[in-house]
């Protein structure tokens, strides 16, 4: 049992990390629902963590809780080209919503990046390839998942039928 807090808090500090967050931005952020030194407990592995408590987490890093428990998920398998909504991305952006997940702003820069270089201007919908996926999850700074999950939260995936 000890093995998995250690291991939880690791992936827990990793998540934090890997978005260039300390534990006082995390705090702020969830607007103090996550407490800077309660989360530093947990990535320590010297508080127990309630399930509860682990889904506030998840929720905030925008990651499955079965991630934060295995260190992986069976979730299915990401397709090899992903459709995003330009207009829904436009309208995320261009509304005042003090909310948004940073994440959505180098999401934006991203995609406008792509439009770019494809010289593809009147598109509504944008087709991220599986390298576009890979380079825009390492922009983000979180895994594959965890990017089609942003996406998938942000009504910003075009489903194939």
């Amino acid at each position: 049992m000890q093995t998995q807090k250690y291991d939880i808090g690791q992936r827990l500090r990793h998540m934090r990390k890997s978005r260039n967050l300390t534990l006082a931005q995390i705090e702020k952020l969830s607007m103090g629902k996550l407490r800077a030194i309660s989360l530093g407990s947990y990535e320590r592995g010297d508080r127990a963590l309630s399930l509860g408590k682990l889904e506030e987490i998840a929720q905030f890093y925008q990651t499955p809780v079965e991630y934060l428990i295995a260190g992986h998920t069976t979730q299915h398998q990401i397709p090899n080209v992903l459709m995003i909504d330009i207009r829904q991305l436009r309208t995320l952006i261009s509304c005042e919503n003090h909310n948004l997940n940073p994440a959505i702003g180098l999401v934006s820069t991203f995609i406008s990046g792509l439009i770019k270089a494809r010289g593809d201007f009147n598109g509504e919908v944008l087709t991220l390839r599986k390298t576009d996926q890979f380079v825009l999850s390492l922009a983000i700074g979180c895994s594959d998942l965890e990017m089609v999950a942003l996406l998938k939260d942000a009504k910003l995936l075009i489903e194939a039928k």
